[in-house]
């Protein structure tokens, strides 16, 4: 399906200003951290009465001539749920009307009397170290916007340049900043009723970005522009203006005409949201303050710049309808779009091009890029190698034998023999510590959850392989591109006080993000690889035990990246007498299970294939059990939610949430937390499953 015809399945009745704006956005080519090409933004060097200022070191500030005009600022008394739903926080499944935030009310008339010059883009690290002559930001790159700024650092920014140009260089105040981003429209977001990870880069709907989007700062100008040229007046970072914030309401009593904000107070304001905000924390209205102006920095706030216009060029400033023409001009005049390959940076080779995608709509009513079906091909092969290994079982540690394949992405699999087993669990109680009961410190029993229950037989009729480890982060993008999470990852370097941290499971990845690596992993290799079934999952993690742990009825830090289980089955407490990893390590850093499983309690919660029904259990066939063929809602607030299953536990979790057993779910949207990843399964071709039979066979006598 060819890019237009996604744009219109995108974005249907919007207006025609938001398809131009996302047409602009497929059209752009970026290569990570340098200038957009000058032909995919011509509105740079041709926008009617533009400025360049020159910084020096050969960095140069262009603007946008900004004409005066009025416009209605701050929110109306309700907004659509979807405006406000916040990350982590507030959550509008149905968006229906809601409170607007108090302090972006009354709605208020405002006329900006006099044109003004404002930046194109937010200010870039190397504009700011050719001023400034240092670089604070964290997510280094020339053309990525300055972060980790002060108000104060944005002050002198203006004053330096001043000084160093002759013209008149400031911060915006707020009602300019909002005049400029809103760009004659009246909506929540310039890009009229949503804003999507494809039109600004900020994170999605449930909290974090699409898998094809970096989870950090971009290069200015990665995403379409406003009406008026303006590029990233949303997202990418948080950008201080001039005025003081005022928490009594100075919306109250603005003047009309050119405000400037309080006389003084506690605070001062930035606008636009950043990469870290979602939809909701990114709108045209919004406003955020920060208690500490001077020494406030982090890596979510940057600024950009107003040059004072001379009686001379506001004579000649056009009028807004000029400048929209201007820029729809320029937008369907760019050529047609060229699709590239990922950007991998190190690890294994990326795929050559990137997959062929359809637009595909989630449950909750959001859009996403979905690979298409894998081609007919012949599916690669894999290699195997044997292995001695010392695995964890109930009966203490023990060496095997194991044999270990690979394929062309140097992911290693075991492969997995058909079988049955008991899944679920018999017992009514546990004992030991849970995070479910705070640090409880005594040995007292603990129901087991019902949706555990009632234990049942399955037979899973098929040998499968399946991941030795969880997804490492190098894999992850070499198949899906760049990926930035809360982890500083630094690949051959040992991180976090002390502790071996080379080679970490991808974290911060949605169920929609795991399936489709499976997706593009199986059209890289030809081989069907996918996640593992909830009843798959479970079969392997045991590998024979029928123990609360394949460890047997306890389980221990010293073999599972867990928090220590301050009191054991018996009574007493297990006080670690070695540093503990209150954080995640590299996979496989823990004995593997009896079938050499590395990782399987612990580490991360892996996403598994099934929809999550906490009665499943109770209608479950016997047969490769697959769980429920649709979603089963559940009632939250009034919403229906629908989840996906996680099973394992992770880092940041006890003994007791790590069990063969455990299920928890989430939302398929829902991938911010950095203890969520996956792992997983390849299929057998029909000759390795005759192959794996006869090795089966062969064991048995």
């Amino acid at each position: 399906m060819g890019i237009w015809t996604r744009v219109l399945l995108l974005l249907g009745g919007l207006s025609l200003v938001a398809v131009l704006l996302l047409a602009l956005c497929g059209l752009m080519a970026l290569a990570a951290d340098q200038p957009p090409a000058a032909a995919n933004q011509p509105v740079l060097d041709k926008q009617p009465q533009a400025l360049t200022l020159d910084c020096g070191n050969g960095q140069t500030l262009k603007f946008v001539m900004i004409p005066s005009g009025e416009f209605m600022m701050g929110s109306p008394a309700t907004l659509p749920g979807l405006a406000l739903s916040l990350r982590g926080d507030n959550i509008y499944l149905d968006n229906n009307p809601q409170p607007a935030p108090p302090d972006e009310q009354p709605q208020h008339k405002v006329r900006i009397t006099r044109p003004f010059y404002l930046g194109t883009f937010t200010v870039t690290q190397a504009q700011y170290a050719a001023v400034m002559g240092a670089n604070p930001s964290r997510y280094k790159g020339a053309n990525r916007p300055v972060e980790m700024v002060s108000w104060n650092d944005a002050v002198a920014f203006c004053t330096k340049l001043s000084a160093k140009t002759g013209r008149e260089v400031r911060l915006p105040t707020e009602a300019e900043w909002e005049y400029a981003c809103r760009a004659g429209t009246t909506g929540p977001w310039y890009t009229s009723e949503t804003l999507s990870t494809k039109l600004a880069n900020i994170r999605d709907y449930w909290g974090w970005a699409e898998s094809d989007e970096y989870h950090a700062t971009t290069p200015v100008g990665s995403y379409p522009p406003n009406p008026w040229g303006l590029y990233d007046m949303v997202g990418n970072v948080q950008q201080w203006v001039q005025d003081w914030y005022d928490y009594g309401g100075y919306y109250k009593v603005s003047p009309v005409d050119d405000p400037t904000g309080p006389v003084g107070g506690p605070a001062h304001v930035a606008r636009g949201g950043a990469w870290d905000g979602t939809a909701g924390e990114c709108r045209s209205a919004i406003r955020k303050e920060w208690v500490e102006p001077y020494t406030e920095r982090d890596w979510t706030k940057g600024f950009r710049v107003v040059c004072v216009c001379t009686p001379e060029e506001i004579k000649k400033a056009p009028q807004a309808r000029e400048l929209e023409a201007f820029v729809r001009t320029q937008i369907a005049a760019l050529p047609a779009p060229a699709v590239q390959s990922p950007s991998a940076g190190t690890g294994p080779k990326p795929a050559t091009t990137v997959p062929e995608t359809t637009l595909a709509q989630r449950f909750d009513g959001t859009f996403y890029y979905r690979t298409n079906s894998i081609p007919a091909k012949v599916p690669e092969p894999l290699t195997s190698k044997k292995r001695q290994v010392t695995c964890a079982t109930p009966n203490g540690p023990v060496t095997k034998e194991i044999t270990y394949y690979k394929n062309a992405l140097g992911m290693e699999l075991v492969l997995v023999p058909a079988g049955e087993f008991l899944m679920g669990t018999a017992e009514d109680f546990y004992t030991g510590c849970s995070a479910y009961t705070s640090w409880h410190t005594s040995p007292d029993k603990y129901a087991v959850f019902p949706s555990e229950k009632p234990q049942h037989k399955v037979r899973i009729t098929r040998p499968f392989f399946l991941g030795s480890t969880d997804v490492t982060y190098e894999q992850y993008v070499a198949v899906m591109g760049p990926h930035k999470t809360m982890w500083r990852y630094q690949f051959g370097k040992t991180l976090l006080d002390g502790f071996d941290f080379k080679n970490p499971a991808v974290t911060q990845v949605t169920w929609y993000d795991a399936v489709e690596f499976c997706t593009r992993l199986s059209k890289m290799t030809g081989r069907q690889v996918r996640l593992p079934t909830e009843a798959e999952w479970e079969y392997a993690c045991r590998a024979g035990t029928t123990t609360f742990y394949y460890t047997g009825e306890k389980l221990s830090y010293k073999q599972a990246s867990i928090w220590p289980d301050w009191m054991d089955v018996d009574g007493k407490k297990e006080v670690p007498t070695e540093k503990v990893h209150y954080q995640q390590v590299s996979v496989g850093s823990y004995p593997p299970n009896p079938w050499g499983l590395y990782d399987m309690h612990g580490l991360v919660w892996q996403w598994c294939r099934d929809w999550y029904d906490p009665n499943y259990y109770k209608v479950s066939p016997v047969d490769d059990p697959t769980g429920p063929t649709k979603p089963v809602p559940e009632a939250v607030n009034g919403i229906d939610i629908k989840r996906k299953v996680l099973r394992g536990g992770s880092w940041d979790g006890f003994p007791a949430e790590a069990r063969s057993a455990i299920r928890m779910e989430s939302m398929p949207v829902q991938g911010q937390a950095q203890n969520w990843g996956f792992r997983v399964v390849i299929e057998c071709t029909p000759q390795e499953i005759k192959a794996a039979a006869k090795a089966a066979a062969t064991a048995r006598k």
